[in-house]
């Protein structure tokens, strides 16, 4: 994990180890607390378990004009032959005036990770690009995940839209989006919601329930398009 940030804001990492008890009840061991000033030993040192799971969370707060803040989470695949659901979980954040975008995600192996981005305000990113589409202000790249759930989020006058594309190439790995209760209103210069599924398959499904899509202009393309994938909306 690599952050970048104001020394004097309080940002923190979390590891912790979660098991269940004989009663089924999840318990929280913390293993480390990782800050701005941290030690370089702490930084660099391994944790590893071997029963549970290890539960990573990451606090950010609002960076300076110049730095802002930057997260970088990379893991390695996950096994094919695991029960367990592996999460990886956005929730609660603002993400606002973000130029360059706000979040590229991407997965590959033979099974990768469930995906939730909920709750989330995005507001005024992106950039203008003159005569032409804007780029994609969130864009999520899935290799074989089987669930990924986008909602409650409220999306308005971002500059560029939300891509989505799904590889998945057998029944075990059969990927299914959920987008629910989220709100895309007077965003500009681009698809407001493009998912691209792979050609002759049937194995990435959208299931798209209660979305309010109001006063959005997408320049020269439709408001959402649809490729490749089985689409219930």
């Amino acid at each position: 994990v690599n952050l970048l940030n104001s020394t004097y804001q309080n940002d923190w990492i979390e590891i912790h180890r979660v098991i269940n008890d004989e009663d089924g009840n999840e318990k929280n061991e913390l293993l480390t607390y990782l800050t701005n000033g941290s030690s370089n030993s702490a930084w660099k040192h391994l944790y590893s378990i071997e029963k549970g799971c290890l539960r990573v969370t990451i606090y950010a707060s609002s960076g300076s004009k110049t730095n802002g803040f930057m997260a970088e989470v990379t893991l390695f695949p996950v096994t094919p032959f695991s029960t367990r659901e592996i999460v990886h979980q956005i929730s609660d954040n603002v993400f606002l005036g973000n130029q360059q975008g706000v979040l590229k995600y991407t997965s590959a192996g033979e099974r990768s990770a469930n995906l939730y981005f909920q709750s989330n305000t995005l507001l005024y990113n992106g950039y203008y690009r003159y005569n032409s589409s804007s780029s994609p202000i969130n864009l999520f790249l899935f290799q074989n995940s089987q669930r990924f759930y986008f909602g409650n989020n409220w999306l308005s006058r971002n500059l560029g839209g939300t891509y989505i594309q799904c590889y998945s190439q057998s029944l075990s790995s059969i990927f299914n989006g959920h987008l629910f209760n989220n709100v895309f209103y007077r965003n500009n210069n681009d698809s407001v919601l493009t998912f691209n599924g792979m050609e002759m398959s049937a194995f990435c499904n959208l299931y798209a329930i209660q979305n309010a899509i109001m006063f959005n202009d997408a320049y020269d393309r439709n408001i959402i398009n649809f490729n490749s994938v089985v689409a219930n909306f």
